[in-house]
């Protein structure tokens, strides 16, 4: 998933928004198959280098 997302932290922008709109972005144009299962949190949270945290 990580790969798939790329460079997806924009300046300014909390990380659950920009998380959440470079996996709807990435399930729209292709790069994450709709229906593909997502990594668990913990792991997910790891592979992108944030924290599961408020």
């Amino acid at each position: 998933m990580a790969s798939a997302l790329g460079a997806w932290r924009r300046p300014g922008v909390a990380l659950a928004r920009a998380l959440a709109d470079a996996v709807g972005g990435a399930a729209l144009d292709g790069r994450l198959r709709v229906g593909s299962p997502l990594p668990a949190e913990r792991r997910a949270a790891a592979a992108l280098g944030v924290s599961r945290g408020p």
